[in-house]
C-alpha cells in the first residue's frame, strides 16, 4: 500500500525585525555582533512524501521539502527511511 501525502504553507512574522547575530571566537579577541540581510516576512512551505506499509515487517518511506520566501531564502530537505522489524 502507497500513499502520497502532501503539505503546503505559508507564514507570516508579525515582529519583521533584522536579526542580530552575536559570535566570538574561542581562542579569544573580542564578540562581534551582525546583522542579517533584510528578509520579507512571508515564508512559504511545500513537501511531498511517499510512503510505504505493504509488508508486516517492512516499511519504507520517502520526503521532499522546500521552504522559500521572496527575499530569496530556500531551504530544501530530503528524507529516506527503511524500518525493519526483526
Amino acid at each position: 500500500m502507497f500513499a502520497m501525502p502532501p503539505c503546503k504553507a505559508s507564514a507570516r512574522s508579525l515582529l519583521n525585525n533584522r536579526l542580530q547575530i552575536s559570535a566570538a571566537f574561542a581562542g579569544g579577541g573580542d564578540s562581534f555582533v551582525t546583522t542579517t540581510f533584510s528578509q520579507s516576512p512571508w515564508l512559504y512551505s511545500a513537501g511531498i512524501g511517499l510512503a510505504s506499509s505493504g509488508a508486516d515487517n517492512l516499511d519504507l518511506s520517502m520526503r521532499y521539502g522546500v521552504q522559500t520566501s521572496p527575499s530569496g531564502f530556500l531551504n530544501q530537505t530530503g528524507s529516506f527511511t527503511l524500518r525493519i522489524r526483526l
